[in-house]
């Protein structure tokens, strides 16, 4: 459990364990797979229980995040056709990048502090909200999509589904089509070669996977249902 205390800084954590006469070890540790522990929720009330602390040990270990996490990337500004959307969606965008932009990440995200007495750990977790606040990229793009999305009339979402799913249909025919002249699709007779095939026709055309992918499908599914219609050309 994590609470709303500041957290300190590394300067700010020395003076801290000097003032109390402890030493500070800075040690890594996985919170999850101990059974014997103890959380001091409240970060003043943590360092005061020092005082029932015989080995005067401090340990400590900070969590740094990156600001790339958060941040979306320049190339959603120009990712959908459609200028309505893609004006609002830009302009969300820099809304969400400036808040980013505002957070100092050279900062710790979170300071986790534990003293170890009688075989128990007690320890207190302080996180940086502003960065505990933020939504990662993805999650803050598909936030953002859907809530454009919502404030376009009905009516506007169902014609630009239907133009979108006709150009889906079109690229997919084409992209069937410039598989079908491929002697090594030809050749790809079993499911494990045509895993192959799959493997390396989108390592060397990455935007055609990209479009499957943003279109719903899983690339090695396409191959599939692509060669059984090739098959049944095959059988006529």
């Amino acid at each position: 459990m994590e609470n709303k205390d500041q957290v300190l800084l590394k300067e700010d954590l020395e003076n801290q364990a000097h003032m109390m006469g402890f030493s500070l070890i800075n040690v890594e540790i996985e919170m999850e797979i101990l059974n014997n522990k103890i959380e001091i929720p409240n970060q003043k009330d943590f360092l005061n229980f020092h005082k029932n602390v015989e080995n005067r040990l401090l340990f400590y270990s900070y969590e740094y995040v990156y600001e790339s996490i958060f941040r979306i990337p320049d190339e959603y500004h120009h990712k959908y056709e459609e200028k309505i959307i893609q004006e609002q969606i830009s302009v969300k965008i820099h809304e969400h990048n400036k808040g980013v932009k505002d957070i100092d990440f050279d900062k710790p995200a979170g300071l986790l502090m534990y003293y170890i007495k009688d075989g128990f750990l007690f320890y207190n977790c302080t996180s940086n909200e502003k960065i505990y606040d933020l939504s990662s990229c993805d999650y803050m793009m598909n936030y953002i999509v859907k809530e454009v999305l919502q404030e376009i009339p009905i009516e506007k979402r169902e014609e630009m589904e239907k133009e979108r799913q006709a150009k889906i249909e079109k690229e997919k025919e084409e992209l069937k089509e410039l598989i079908f002249k491929d002697p090594d699709f030809k050749a790809a007779t079993n499911l494990p070669r045509r895993k192959s095939y799959a493997s390396r026709f989108f390592q060397s055309h990455p935007k055609y996977k990209e479009f499957l992918l943003d279109a719903g499908y899983y690339p090695i599914h396409f191959i599939e249902d692509i060669w059984r219609e090739f098959e049944k050309g095959l059988n006529k």
